[in-house]
């Protein structure tokens, strides 16, 4: 790194001790230019001199690992200039360090995106995280976010490149897509507050069309339903909808969750893809109040046993039902295109507050923090919305004209 520097070509703001110049390439000619090609040696490879501080720096590739060309030296040239002017605003504190080839291949997405994977990993072993979110992130990094944004440094990914990457992600279903970039949206979030990012890119805006459209069913539906699940099956699943629980919770109860004489279940944990989470979806532990048939199913299968032993017993296999085999025995079974967790969830959260229960009752069976989510599984069923509006014939007030006595 001793190529000279003519003293004309100056970085940043003014400062003398700054300078700068894009150079040829090959060492036998190092020339200073402005061309596409080397007017002496004819060769196109570039390389950036740079002087700051009393030292000289020598760069040669982009981001990418690449050979500089002169288009790429200068965007490399410019993005330097903007730093070294954010040092000035006290924005930043540069480096000319950070910018050797070494360290930009640390800062690609790809590295950096399987550090973040590696956080997500540690969330997943202190219960912060669940092991199907860590799955659905590896599945993004790998199959998405690395084939399309992989070689890029991560502070020179902008818009453009996000609006792009949106417009590559063909052939995948909407909601796919907005939790992809979503995804992508969370790891930038977690380079800025680690001091890679001075900022979070903006974000391409994401519309989900194909979104399912949930419903509920009626008790007589479910009635209906449920008398086609084998017998063997059944009670899990009608205890599912009759207390709205997740099924990764129906699974994981435990004789010693449920006090009985009270009536009711304490629920704390889940299943999480295949492993056990000591924690719920909304990450807290509550009791919920059973239904006479929800604490007549559970006396009987407690019935004669204690302890650490899942209250539902799968009598093929004499261990404890999977969140899955719930779903496919359902899929399978009740002759519905409703899957079990409209069924359940879904239906008793419809049921109880057409029954008359209020918004915040409703919240604090469906064990919601924010009221909001509770209204995204109530759905207005049109024959009940019908019977509402046929109820307020009857308490019409008719009018009389005085003058004539006739009715209006």
């Amino acid at each position: 790194m001793t190529t000279p520097i003519p003293p004309d070509i100056l970085l940043g703001l003014g400062e003398v001790y700054v300078r700068g110049t894009i150079r040829c390439g090959y060492f036998r000619c190092g020339r200073r230019r402005a061309e596409q090609v080397c007017p002496t040696c004819g060769r196109v490879p570039c390389s950036i001199v740079l002087y700051w501080k009393g030292r000289t720096f020598t760069y040669r590739r982009d981001p990418q690992g690449l050979q500089f060309g002169y288009p790429s030296a200068q965007l490399f040239l410019n993005r330097i200039v903007s730093d070294i002017n954010d040092e000035r605003k006290g924005l930043k504190t540069f480096n000319p360090e950070e910018y050797s080839t070494g360290r930009m291949a640390a800062r690609t997405l790809e590295v950096k995106a399987w550090e973040w994977h590696e956080v997500k990993g540690s969330e997943v072993e202190s219960g912060e995280l669940s092991p199907g979110t860590l799955r659905e992130y590896r599945n993004y990094i790998r199959n998405h976010w690395i084939p399309h944004l992989g070689r890029l440094d991560v502070r020179d990914i902008q818009h453009p490149e996000l609006e792009k990457f949106k417009r590559d992600l063909k052939g995948i279903k909407a909601k796919t897509r907005r939790n992809i970039v979503y995804g992508l949206r969370t790891f930038f979030g977690w380079l800025r507050r680690e001091g890679v990012l001075k900022e979070v890119p903006i974000f391409p805006a994401m519309e989900v069309s194909d979104a399912k459209v949930m419903v509920a069913l009626d008790m007589d539906d479910q009635a209906v339903a449920l008398a086609r699940i084998p017998e063997d099956h059944r009670d899990v699943i009608e205890f599912g909808m009759e207390t709205g629980l997740r099924p990764g919770e129906t699974c994981a109860l435990k004789i010693h969750d449920l006090d009985l004489r009270e009536g009711a279940a304490l629920i704390q944990r889940t299943w999480s893809g295949s492993q056990m989470r000591e924690t719920t979806k909304g990450k807290n532990k509550r009791w919920i109040p059973l239904s006479d048939r929800a604490l007549a199913v559970a006396k009987d299968h407690a019935r004669g046993r204690v302890g650490d032993q899942f209250l539902f017993i799968h009598p093929g296999t004499n261990r404890g039902y999977m969140p899955a085999y719930l779903r496919k025995t359902w899929r399978r079974h009740s002759g519905t295109p409703v899957t079990y967790y409209e069924a359940s969830r879904h239906s008793f959260c419809t049921q109880i507050v057409e029954t008359g229960a209020s918004a915040l009752e409703a919240q604090a069976l469906m064990r919601h923090a924010d009221q909001r989510s509770t209204g995204h599984y109530y759905h207005a069923r049109p024959r009940k919305l019908k019977e509402l509006v046929n109820r307020r014939t009857a308490k019409v007030v008719r009018l009389y004209d005085i003058d004539t006595g006739t009715e209006n």
